[in-house]
C-alpha cells in the first residue's frame, strides 16, 4: 500500500447536542459509526446503513437527516443533535414525554429517529395537521408500533395537550393505562441494544463478529460442501456454524409444534 492509498485524515470540527467536538481520521467515514463508535451516542440506531429505514435519523442543523449516509466531512461548522440532545439536564422535552404518556415506544429500535424526525417538524410547525405529521415521518420505518401511538404523540405537542400517564393505586393497574417502565431510557436513547455495548476492555475491533448467510431462493434444496476453500480465502475466519451444529434444530412458540429450523 502507498501513501496514495491512505485516505485522507483531517480534523472536522463541529458540534453535537450543543458541544464542541472535534473527529481526526478519514471525513468520508459514515456520521452514524463516529456517532456511535467515537462518541459514544449509541442512541443513533443503525438499521440498513442505506438511508432506508430512518432509524440513524439525527438533526443536521435543524433538519432531519439520515446520518449512515451523510459524511464526517459534511458536518464541518455544522451543528448535529442526536436524541441525546432532546433532555433538557436530564428532564424528558415534552415530546419525549408525549411517546412515553402515549405509548409510542415500544420495542425502541426506531423510537429515536421517530423523535428526531417529529423534532424537526415540530421546529418549523408547531402546529402540524395529521398528515403533516404523517408526511414528516415517513422516512423512518416503525415494526411494531402501527405508528398510530407515535402519530398521537406528537399530535398531542402540538396540541399542548401532553398528560404524563398517571400511576395506578396498588391493586388498580389491571385495566388502567399505564406508561412503560422502560420507556423511559428508549426516548433518551439510553437503552443498550446488543449493538451498543461491549464486555468490559473489549473494543468493536477485538470481538468477533458473525455474518449470517441467507438463500437467495425462496425454495430450494442444497448441500453444504467442504469449508476448506472458505477458510483459505478468509484467514481470518475463525468457524463456520451449520445446522449440524445445532443439536436440537427446530423452535417455534409452541414446545409441541417446533417446525422451523434454526439453520437450514
Amino acid at each position: 500500500m502507498t501513501a496514495r492509498d491512505l485516505p485522507a485524515v483531517q480534523v472536522v470540527r463541529f458540534g453535537v447536542n450543543a458541544q464542541p467536538r472535534e473527529l481526526p481520521g478519514d471525513p468520508s467515514r459514515r456520521l452514524s459509526d463516529a456517532l456511535r463508535d467515537e462518541l459514544g451516542l449509541t442512541g443513533t440506531k443503525i438499521g440498513c446503513h442505506a438511508g432506508d429505514c430512518g432509524a440513524c435519523t439525527v438533526l443536521l442543523d435543524g433538519a432531519q437527516v439520515c446520518s449512515c449516509i451523510v459524511a464526517v466531512g459534511q458536518c464541518e461548522g455544522r451543528e448535529v443533535t442526536t436524541v441525546e440532545g432532546l433532555a433538557d439536564d436530564g428532564r424528558l422535552s415534552t415530546l419525549q414525554r408525549a411517546f412515553v404518556a402515549h405509548g409510542a415506544a415500544q420495542c425502541g429500535i426506531c423510537t429515536p429517529g421517530m423523535l428526531m424526525s417529529a423534532e424537526s417538524l415540530l421546529r418549523v410547525n408547531p402546529r402540524p395537521s395529521e398528515a403533516e405529521v404523517s408526511d414528516a415521518l415517513a422516512g423512518v420505518l416503525c415494526r411494531c408500533t402501527g405508528y398510530r401511538k407515535i402519530v398521537e404523540a406528537v399530535l398531542a405537542v402540538a396540541a399542548g395537550h401532553v398528560v404524563d400517564a398517571p400511576e395506578p393505586a396498588a391493586g388498580e393497574a389491571v385495566g388502567s393505562r399505564v406508561a412503560r417502565l422502560d420507556a423511559p431510557a428508549k426516548v433518551t436513547g439510553g437503552e443498550r441494544f446488543g449493538a451498543d455495548a461491549w464486555p468490559e476492555g473489549e473494543t468493536s475491533s477485538s470481538m468477533l463478529a458473525m455474518r449470517v448467510f441467507r438463500s437467495p431462493h425462496a425454495h430450494a434444496s442444497f448441500e453444504i460442501g467442504d469449508l476448506a476453500p472458505l477458510f483459505s480465502r478468509w484467514p481470518g475466519l475463525v468457524d463456520a456454524i451449520t445446522a449440524a451444529d445445532v443439536p436440537n434444530n427446530a423452535f417455534a412458540i409452541f414446545a409441541d409444534l417446533r417446525d422451523q429450523p434454526v439453520l437450514a
